[in-house]
């Protein structure tokens, strides 16, 4: 009978400190929004990027701190869009901080035809103008004029142009 009560209270106390844990850790002070991160911006990119960078659709409008792999998966959000090169570091400071650092995307040159203008990365990748700021000094030092360019890209992907591809490898 003892054994029994004994094996009882240990049952209890597991599951008592279980619901103890769960509840802790669903408190709002351990809660991080997108809405909140804060980035350190550049000044030659846009506030519309400071803007869309906080509302990518494939985000959770609330995280908890205590979830696992939770900075695996916002590194893997923020890995997919287009004007970010790589998810740096990601690391929670508690109780609801995330430190998030980006390597962005820089123009390495602008692409001229005709009345078109474009920017590409050292990697040749098409980049939306609409978060740079033009004209900056950073990166308008190359400018490739063609009258003739291979198909545009969609924003993100290489652009396979022999002619920027040389362009870039003079940068």
């Amino acid at each position: 009978l003892q054994f029994v009560i004994f094996v009882c209270i240990i049952i209890f106390g597991i599951w008592g400190i279980n619901k103890l844990w769960h509840s802790l850790t669903d408190l709002n002070i351990f809660k991080v929004s997108p809405s909140t991160f804060s980035f350190h911006i550049p000044s030659w990119v846009t506030t519309r990027f400071s803007d869309d960078i906080k509302n990518v659709a494939a985000l959770n409008e609330q995280y908890s701190m205590y979830e696992n792999n939770l900075t695996q998966r916002i590194a893997n959000v923020y890995g997919g869009v287009v004007l970010i090169k790589k998810v740096d570091l990601i690391k929670k400071t508690f109780p609801n901080r995330l430190n998030i650092k980006l390597v962005l995307r820089t123009p390495a040159a602008i692409v001229r035809s005709g009345n078109n203008t474009y920017l590409v990365d050292d990697e040749c990748i098409l980049l939306p103008k609409e978060y740079y700021t033009l004209p900056n000094a950073e990166y308008d030092t190359l400018c490739i004029q063609s009258n003739k360019l291979a198909r545009l890209p969609l924003y993100g992907s290489t652009w396979n142009d022999k002619g920027i591809k040389a362009g870039i490898d003079l940068v």
